[in-house]
Parts: structure tokens; C-alpha cells; sequence
């Protein structure tokens, strides 16, 4: 699946994706690479194809644990 123009976003920042992954891969993404942080609390990470459409998205709400 070619990844150019994917996004993942969280309410306070985008990374624009690119690559390609194959049947059976998985994309690793480092926070280092990305510059996406997600916050302890209420948070979402959206996951949107080349065309803008939302595929997948994830969050919670409170807090996380400490540790």
C-alpha cells in the first residue's frame, strides 16, 4: 500500500506519511522521526488516507497511570 499522502495527526500536530507497506508489514514510527507527542490526558491520534478520509482513529479520555 503506498502511504504517500496519509496522515497522522493528533489535535496539536500532523505527520504526512510516506513509504509503502506490503501484505503482512507493519510501519514503525519513532516519536524521534515524527515529532508527535501525546499527551497524558485526553488525547486522540487520528489516522486519515491520501484523499482526507478518517481510516482509524484512537484516544482516550482521563489520565494516564504514572509510571
Amino acid at each position: 500500500m503506498d502511504l504517500r499522502g496519509w496522515k497522522l495527526a493528533t489535535p496539536d500536530s500532523t505527520k504526512i506519511l510516506r513509504g509503502t507497506v506490503g501484505p503482512g508489514e507493519y510501519l514503525i514510527l519513532k516519536r524521534s522521526d515524527t515529532k508527535l507527542v501525546l499527551k497524558n490526558t485526553d488525547e486522540s491520534l487520528s489516522l486519515y488516507d491520501n484523499l482526507g478520509h478518517l481510516v482509524d482513529k484512537s484516544s482516550f479520555l482521563g489520565s494516564a497511570p504514572e509510571g
